[in-house]
């Protein structure tokens, strides 16, 4: 016989066997007859058994078949042999699988992190699955990103321009050209260059300058000749390389005189206008004295307007000094030139014997003086300051009168 826990005697129900074993026990029989029964007892106890579980994902639990899918303790109770109850408890850890994403950059290439013989070679999401610190799976999402940069530029320069990969471009356009390795992920980058190359162009021109030409690069000539100047644009580059063709005109405004007659040093010039001025009246012009030469009727101061294209020059004003001519017993005498500046030609028709020269002053005082033994033609270097003066020769009981400038 078994029994769970403990039996209670068939004959004295006050009796409780708790120990399995072998008993006898008298009970009468209907008859009132004792009757032995031997008892062989087992005594059985209830129990409990721990079971531990650890796997990823679920759980198949012992006993029933149950899966469970989260951690856990779970109880399961079955009635045993003897009717006594057999508990079984469940210690459940379910290990979780993982998940994880990263972005990979790709320049020509990129090796999967997780498995070095798996290459990416163009840009788009990949899966690899590994085993995770649990021992379970570990879901990885790579996204391989294309790290190659583009861009565009616009550049301006001088003559020629070096690319930053080393190529010459000599010409304006679009090119591209490729930095590798250069920007920030050591990727390759694509540029491409809107080129504009300034270079130098060729011109010429002519310029007609009275007396002196300034360039506009600040060159100062005053004679006629080609120039030769470079232009800078704002960046520096060389964008005009001009030819200038320079005539200068310079007006000779000296003037001459023959006797009584003014003749302007710029006669002969070709295209050269003349117009004569009175200084003493403000430079009027004197009406029909308009050539290179004018014959003045009296004292006076003159100047000449020379007109030479679009260039205008004036002489400075000449004191003029109407030179008479002394005819005595037919002898002549010339004084030149006239105006001077001290030194001047004495010119005799006849030769005088033992004569004299003076120079007086407009104050009548004699201010130089020379005797000559003999005299016709004769050259005269007086220390004279500017001014007007008379010059008188004698000789032979004859004097001779002729008044100069000095200048």
């Amino acid at each position: 016989m078994v029994a769970c826990d403990s039996f209670k005697s068939l004959a004295d129900k006050t009796l409780v066997y708790r120990k399995s074993g072998k008993y006898q026990e008298r009970i009468p029989n209907a008859v009132g007859c004792d009757s032995i029964i031997n008892i062989d007892l087992t005594i059985t106890k209830p129990s409990t058994t721990s079971l531990k579980y650890s796997q990823c994902g679920s759980v198949t639990l012992s006993g029933t078949g149950k899966v469970v899918t989260n951690s856990g303790t779970y109880v399961d109770s079955f009635t045993g042999w003897g009717g006594c109850d057999s508990i079984i408890i469940h210690e459940v850890t379910i290990l979780k699988n993982s998940s994880a994403s990263a972005n990979l950059d790709l320049c020509s290439f990129v090796a999967c992190p997780t498995d070095k013989n798996v290459i990416y070679k163009q840009p788009g999401v990949y899966y690899d699955t590994i085993m995770n610190a649990a021992g379970c799976d570990s879901f990885i999402t790579y996204n391989v990103i294309s790290a190659k940069t583009t861009g565009e530029v616009d550049v301006t320069a001088c003559n020629s321009y070096k690319s930053p990969n080393g190529k010459t471009w000599t010409e304006s356009g679009t090119y591209r050209d490729t930095l590798y390795g250069a920007n920030s992920k050591a990727c390759d980058s694509f540029v491409v260059i809107n080129l504009n190359l300034i270079k130098p162009k060729a011109a010429s021109t002519s310029i007609t300058a009275c007396e002196s030409y300034t360039s506009p690069g600040g060159k100062r000539v005053t004679s006629s000749g080609k120039i030769f100047e470079t232009y800078k644009s704002t960046l520096g580059c060389d964008s005009i390389i001009q030819t200038i063709d320079v005539t200068i005109v310079n007006i000779d405004t000296k003037i001459n005189r023959d006797w009584n007659t003014l003749i302007s040093a710029s006669k002969g010039v070709s295209g050269a206008k003349f117009q004569w001025l009175d200084c003493q009246q403000d430079l009027q012009k004197i009406d029909g004295a308009t050539s290179a030469e004018y014959e003045a009727s009296g004292n006076g101061e003159f100047a000449v307007e020379i007109t030479q294209g679009s260039c205008i020059d004036t002489s400075r004003c000449t004191v003029f000094a109407f030179t008479g001519t002394e005819n005595i017993g037919g002898l002549k005498m010339k004084i030149f030139p006239n105006p001077n500046s001290g030194n001047f030609l004495i010119e005799l028709e006849e030769s005088l014997s033992d004569a004299s020269v003076e120079i007086i002053d407009l104050a009548g005082k004699c201010v130089w003086k020379m005797h000559y033994s003999e005299m016709k033609d004769q050259m005269v270097n007086a220390p004279l300051e500017s001014g007007m003066y008379k010059v008188q020769v004698k000789g032979a009981g004859k004097t001779y009168t002729s008044a100069i400038v000095v200048q």
